[in-house]
C-alpha cells in the first residue's frame, strides 16, 4: 500500500521505561519511516508551541501562514492517558487537549 505525501509523514514514539527497550524503529512497520523518540507528551507540546511561534513570526503574508502550518490529525492519533489511573494532575493537564 503506497501512502499519499510519505515524505510528509513522521511518527513520533513516546514511550515508557517498559517500551523504550524494544527497537521500534527497525520492526518492519516502521524501518525506512521517519520516525522520533520524545521524552513526554509535554515536551511535545511545548516544541509544537515553539515552533508555532518561530513560524508565526516569520511570517509575511497568508500564503507562507498556509505552506507552514503545523497539523496534526487527530484521526490518525493514538495516545494513552494514565492508563494505570495514578496520574491525576498528568490527567488534568492533557485531556482536555488530547479530546480536541
Amino acid at each position: 500500500m503506497e501512502r499519499e505525501n510519505s515524505r510528509d509523514l513522521h511518527t513520533i514514539l513516546i514511550l515508557d521505561k517498559n517500551a523504550q527497550q524494544f527497537p521500534w524503529e527497525s520492526f518492519p512497520i516502521l524501518r525506512g519511516e521517519a520516525v522520533s523518540r520524545l521524552p513526554s507528551i509535554a515536551f511535545l507540546r511545548e516544541r509544537i508551541k515553539k515552533g508555532k511561534s518561530v513560524v508565526e513570526d516569520s511570517m509575511k503574508s497568508k500564503d507562507d501562514m498556509h505552506k507552514n502550518k503545523f497539523i496534526i490529525d487527530p484521526k490518525k492519533t493514538f495516545y494513552i492517558l494514565n492508563p494505570s489511573q495514578d496520574l491525576v494532575n498528568t490527567q488534568k493537564e492533557f485531556e482536555s487537549w488530547l479530546l480536541r
